[in-house]
């Protein structure tokens, strides 16, 4: 199968969306307009923005994209035996990053240079006091229990209190076989009103469950169903609209401020964010997909470079953030003036985090490379004779 490169750097751009979201909530928590505790006046929640550092809305993005690439060549080709290998690698895939991580943020545990708690005092970030969120009380540093958390725990119990963005894989995984079971049970022959049944189905029952960001993986898979083999050219003028609106839509946040008021004239009550973000998702997703034009503007060195980086960033740069971003912070404040110990915080959470995703980046495509030789030769080895 062939990487589309535009979608992987737009995957790489979400991931940026996140390290911004979590900068901000970190050294400038009164921009995000999320704590109650601080003032509002100059957030940017309710401008257009926020569409750019809206990191929650990046990972309703992550998980449509995954519900799209995991099943798309299956509807395309019809390869038979594709979500079955992907099935087969989708967990050890996942966990050799995950497990990376854990034992980093372990180190940083267990050599004291975790600065979030200092740090805290001066910011104000409730999010940075408590770890990102990762936990509401201290726990014990325990390699094995770390090693446990990256193997095990973080997909099957959702445990993420040495990385709170590991909150995630457990949706990712469940999700990731979601999608490769629907896939399989639409197939890639099957009429356009069977492929919108089977999805609304699953959608209504996932809605009544309470799981919301579930809904994500179905729309992907529809999307990879019934979108064309590129055979359909969408005119710049539409892509372009797609773009915008979802570059709106991505922004939104539930409040009921600025740019995002007509939203609230319009709905009896607001809309599920999950449910607009998703909407979101799909409307960049057909928009570049379904543009040549915008297809070659995004596959460039640069967007594939953090395409490449995209995973290993997402996963790394919390733990970054919490040593690297607020030792940088608290080194500076003593001689700088407000807000400057905050910008070099902010710029050393980003470079940093670039930097140390790169060996990630490198190891992961290392893994991958190794699990698609293991997974053919299992498949070669039990392959029927052909007469």
């Amino acid at each position: 199968m062939i990487r589309d490169r535009s979608l992987e750097t737009l995957r790489g751009l979400a991931a940026l969306s996140v390290l911004l979201w979590h900068t901000m909530l970190g050294f400038f928590p009164d921009r995000s307009g999320i704590f109650p505790s601080l003032p509002t006046e100059n957030a940017l929640s309710g401008s257009l923005l926020y569409c750019l550092m809206n990191g929650t809305a990046a990972v309703g993005f992550f998980f449509v994209l995954s519900g799209f690439v995991l099943t798309r060549h299956y509807f395309v080709a019809g390869e038979p035996d594709f979500l079955l290998r992907n099935a087969i690698k989708r967990w050890p895939r996942l966990a050799l990053p995950v497990v990376l991580v854990v034992l980093l943020s372990w180190a940083l545990f267990h050599f004291s240079l975790y600065r979030f708690e200092e740090a805290a005092k001066y910011t104000q970030s409730p999010w940075l006091s408590r770890f990102a969120y990762a936990y509401a009380v201290p726990f014990k540093v325990d390699f094995l229990d770390a090693l446990g958390q990256g193997l095990f725990l973080t997909f099957f119990r959702g445990d993420s209190y040495y990385d709170s963005n590991l909150w995630t894989m457990r949706y990712e995984l469940i999700g990731s076989f979601m999608a490769f079971g629907m896939a399989f049970i639409i197939g890639p022959h099957a009429n356009i009103l069977t492929k919108l049944y089977l999805v609304a189905v699953i959608a209504v029952i996932i809605h009544f469950t309470t799981q919301e960001w579930y809904i994500t993986f179905p729309v992907g898979v529809l999307m990879a169903a019934l979108l064309p083999d590129r055979t359909t050219r969408l005119p710049l003028w539409i892509s372009l609209v797609g773009i915008a609106v979802a570059l709106y839509l991505a922004g939104y946040s539930m409040v009921d401020r600025g740019v995002f008021h007509p939203m609230y004239i319009a709905f009896a009550r607001p809309p599920s964010s999950i449910y607009v973000w998703t909407v979101a998702a799909v409307a960049l997703i057909v928009s570049v997909s379904l543009n040549g034009r915008i297809r070659a503007i995004l596959s460039t060195k640069v967007g594939t470079f953090f395409g490449w980086i995209s995973f290993p960033l997402y996963l790394v740069h919390v733990p970054i953030l919490c040593s690297v971003g607020c030792a940088t912070f608290l080194w500076t404040l003593p001689w700088l003036p407000a807000p400057y110990p905050n910008v070099a915080a902010a710029l050393a959470t980003v470079v940093g985090s670039i930097v140390v995703s790169i060996p990630f980046a490198a190891i992961n495509g290392h893994w991958l490379a190794v699990l698609n030789q293991w997974v053919r030769s299992g498949s070669a080895r039990h392959e029927l004779p052909r007469n």
